[in-house]
């Protein structure tokens, strides 16, 4: 066939892909992606890696691009339709099973580093700095882990921004520290660590990413400690600017002589007879590698969440939270390699809690009222009684959440908002996405819940609300909750990530349950964060502060051992 221009059009993860699609005899020739809004930093990368796969193979039955497998089907998808629509067969660009032939490669680096993530990057920029001969090895094909989809903050004080402030390091660390209920899990001396040397990460990163940064609060902190990159023009929310600082950090990172290697998984830790890691074994699609670091492996590979059997094992009570920011490299893979040499584990039970969710309500516009208009509406959980300050914050908001066992969640509105909102609450309701009744009690129906109990609960907070005085909770916006119809919605607990992993030292070393250091291994970021969080996630840059802070000092305590 001569060639054709297909105009074709499907849905991603994130909304509708359009494009065009040039065919000509038995050939792809071209493949445009025109829109699309896939995730930044995942899926718009992921376009034009599956789009080169699928040209270059001449085939739709391409491998996916990993950590981005939704978009790479759609991409797939949208091929195919082009080819049905051209009048040619899709099955004839098809490959099918292919033998791979597998070749195997021995490497010899100063400082191997897995995972390239904040933490990871962090990590592999500082031995670089340090003049070693470096190598990043991350599993997926995209990198930036975690960071590209979570928040761009990070947490500190000291930095070139607040330095004026004074050093407020000690009241941040105390700060966090109160956040984790104090729990014995909780090492105060590491959090003062990261606390004490997070300014000097903002400045470093900022140095080496180019990225500008500005101060805001975040994670209901007490002091401007969050440090954001500055919104660039079409930058919409506060999560765009990671993709650009994590970007410009690999910049700097291969430009300064840092290897990278995509798609490339450890699976095996090298031990010596002495029990001390001399390197890895890992894979690519086609190569197995077998790799010598003499200064040691920093393992930086994330957490668990995206595993199940690892969240029975660590966090038993949080199987029913759903995603909202981790990515499918969150597998555990850090914790198998450290279990392999011996490391203690250090874990509180539970996942990282986000920002909750009402459920089914997003294409109803409704979502948005659940932060805004707190006073207008109570919680309740599986019994219909209140369990927390529906204002409370971030901070309180999650941890409460944890700490109630019901594991169900429920959001109640009246009809006293504007006639524009009911209309959309009747919308989510004739589409089952909210329950509607004339009666409190019916709304406890509908969901098979006692009536008693949550008419009982309402009728004690009217009683408040006419007092003016929230007696049990302290909710300070209490207001009454009897105009009917009223509505209902059910609110999940969400997770970003992970809790737990590697024990580790303040030299980043992980450690044996008797306390010793394991020889030439090093963790950051969530597969080491058991030391730094219990219940609470205090967003707003605690995370990238652990893992910037800790990927660094792993990185210089693993270059000394070279010069040794």
């Amino acid at each position: 066939m001569s060639e054709i221009i297909c105009k074709v059009s499907g849905r991603g993860y994130g909304g509708e892909i359009t494009g065009e699609v040039v065919l000509e005899e038995d050939r792809i020739r071209t493949i445009r992606i025109d829109s699309h809004q896939e995730t930044p930093g995942i899926g718009d990368l992921a376009i034009p890696i599956i789009c080169g796969r699928i040209i270059e193979h001449n085939a739709i039955d391409v491998d996916a691009v990993s950590g981005a497998t939704v978009t790479s089907g759609a991409v797939k998808k949208l091929v195919t339709k082009a080819i049905q629509e051209s009048g040619g067969d899709p099955q004839t660009f098809r490959r099918g099973m292919k033998t791979v032939v597998r070749s195997h490669q021995q490497l010899q680096v100063d400082v191997l580093v897995a995972g390239a993530g904040i933490g990871g990057y962090c990590a592999a920029i500082e031995a670089v700095d340090q003049g070693a001969k470096t190598l990043l090895l991350e599993k997926l094909d995209i990198i930036g882990g975690t960071a590209i989809v979570a928040g761009d903050a990070i947490m500190a004080s000291n930095s070139y921004l607040n330095r004026e402030q004074g050093d407020e390091s000690r009241e941040m660390a105390d700060w966090w520290y109160e956040c984790q209920e104090k729990h014995y899990n909780i090492s105060y001396e590491q959090l003062l660590y990261v606390a004490k040397h997070a300014g000097e990460l903002v400045d470093w990163i900022h140095e080496r990413s180019g990225v500008d940064f500005q101060l805001g609060f975040g994670g209901g902190s007490p002091k401007k400690w969050s440090h954001r990159p500055v919104f660039l023009p079409g930058e919409a929310d506060n999560n765009h600017g990671t993709p650009r600082f994590i970007h410009g950090l690999d910049n700097y990172y291969q430009s300064h002589g840092g290897i990278l290697m995509t798609g490339t998984r450890v699976t095996e830790l090298l031990i010596d007879e002495r029990g001390a890691v001399i390197g890895v074994k890992a894979q690519s699609r086609t190569q197995d590698y077998t790799i010598y670091a003499k200064g040691g492996v920093i393992l930086a590979t994330g957490g668990y969440e995206n595993n199940k059997e690892l969240v029975k094992r660590f966090a038993p009570d949080c199987l029913h939270m759903r995603n909202n920011g981790y990515t499918a490299g969150d597998t555990g893979d850090g914790i198998f390699l450290c279990e392999q040499a011996g490391a203690k584990m250090a874990y509180a039970g539970y996942l990282m809690g986000s920002w909750n969710h009402m459920d089914k309500v997003g294409s109803y516009g409704i979502e948005p009222l659940f932060f805004k208009h707190k006073q207008k509406c109570i919680e309740v959980n599986a019994k219909m009684e209140r369990f927390y300050n529906e204002n409370s914050g971030p901070i309180k908001e999650k941890t409460a959440f944890a700490k109630d066992g019901t594991r169900e969640f429920y959001v109640i509105f009246d009809s006293s908002f504007e006639a524009e909102t009911l209309d959309r609450f009747d919308a989510a309701a004739r589409g089952k996405a909210m329950w509607k009744s004339e009666s409190i009690e019916g709304l406890a129906e509908q969901i098979g819940k006692s009536p008693l109990a949550l008419k009982s609960t309402v009728a004690h907070w009217n009683q408040m609300a006419a007092a003016g005085l929230d007696t049990d909770f302290g909710n300070a916006l209490i207001a009454p909750l009897d105009q009917p119809p009223f509505y209902m919605a059910r609110v999940y607990e969400m997770s970003t990530g992970s809790y737990g992993g590697a024990a580790i030292n303040i030299s980043a070393q992980v450690v044996r349950c008797d306390g010793s250091p394991i020889d030439g291994l090093y963790a950051t970021g969530e597969l080491a964060n058991g030391n730094f969080f219990y219940r609470c996630y205090i967003c707003g840059g605690s995370s990238f502060a652990m893992s910037g802070v800790f990927g660094r000092t792993a990185a210089m305590h693993a270059t000394g051992r070279i010069r040794l």
